[in-house]
């Protein structure tokens, strides 16, 4: 008995066995299949992307002090914004809320490297020279209107446009 147990035992695992190598073949054909789907792209080793982030740097005499604000969705201005920028709240936190964690967390990376790699910082500060946005006559007006919209909506008052209207017509 023990044998003819031991026999059907490795005809019910040969059985199993070959099953599941149908299986594996059939998967891999299904990728090859799926993997011939769709337009052929050749892989880049390097790939360029835009990222709409914005680095500000605040001097005061000698000192610097970088802030970055990454990726974002703009919101509406409501009532609980309102009432925190009232009672001193910052109301840029309520503004902007980031797109991604992962962008987010990557460019605070960004920010410590700057305070400790003094080379970093002065090769980045110089680059951020060549692009500041108050440079063209075209940004400073974006901005100017930019700055009238968000008085409109009520995040700014007409004291806070004004004056920043003023340093953009020093810039």
């Amino acid at each position: 008995m023990k044998a003819q147990e031991r026999e059907m035992l490795q005809d019910s695992s040969s059985t199993i066995i070959s099953q599941i190598d149908e299986l594996v073949h059939l998967k891999k054909t299904a990728l090859e299949n799926f993997d011939g789907m769709g337009i052929p792209q050749r892989r880049r080793k390097h790939v360029l992307a835009y990222i709409p982030a914005y680095l500000v740097c605040f001097e005061r005499e000698t000192k610097r002090r970088y802030a970055i604000f990454p990726p974002s969705i703009v919101s509406g201005l409501g009532i609980t914004t309102k009432v925190r920028g009232v009672l001193r709240g910052t109301k840029i936190k309520s503004l902007l809320q980031p797109r991604s964690r992962a962008i987010t967390d990557f460019l605070n990376h960004l920010l410590t490297l700057l305070e400790q790699n003094p080379v970093f910082e002065k090769e980045l500060y110089d680059a951020g020279i060549q692009v500041n946005i108050f440079r063209t006559k075209a940004s400073r007006e974006d901005i100017r209107r930019g700055l009238e919209e968000l008085n409109v909506e009520g995040w700014i008052s007409e004291e806070e446009a004004q004056r920043c209207r003023n340093l953009l017509t020093k810039g």
